[in-house]
């Protein structure tokens, strides 16, 4: 597939969905992982919000890495995305603004934007990947990084 239609059947997947498994390392130094809403924007940096208590801070500055998988909520046939990156804290001067974007780009009710705690966390991808088999093969397309 052409590296442009790639990406934008991509973006298009991403903004049809809603919700993303996050996976991390926690606190106990063990794999974790959440349901979350997300919102993407055209650099498929990702964007959700949380309460960002003492805890959760430190986990996310000590290790910012995570991975994030939106799957096709359908039994077959299999079409994912999968994004690997860097999470960082959006500045309070910001959360108005990126709360104004996610809310545009995801209409889902998010429930932790009043909490005194509530913080933005953008993900700066390092690789994303497309897996497709609706044709009725397998295709694997990397948009960013990866081989």
């Amino acid at each position: 597939m052409d590296e442009t239609k790639l990406r934008q059947e991509t973006v298009d997947f991403l903004n049809a969905h809603r919700k993303a498994v996050f996976a991390t390392i926690g606190s106990d130094n063990k794999p974790t992982t959440l349901l979350m809403l997300y919102a993407i924007d055209d650099n498929f940096n990702v964007y959700f919000g949380t309460k960002l208590s003492p805890e959760k801070r430190e986990l996310f500055t000590k290790n910012p890495f995570i991975s994030i998988s939106v799957v096709q909520e359908s039994v077959d046939p299999l079409k994912t995305v999968e994004i690997r990156g860097e999470m960082e804290i959006v500045s309070l001067d910001k959360t108005k603004e990126t709360l104004e974007f996610f809310e545009l780009k995801n209409p889902s009710k998010l429930f932790v934007k009043d909490a005194p705690d509530f913080a933005f966390i953008k993900i700066k991808p390092s690789s994303v990947r497309l897996l497709d088999a609706t044709s009725g093969k397998l295709v694997v397309g990397n948009i960013l990084g990866g081989k």
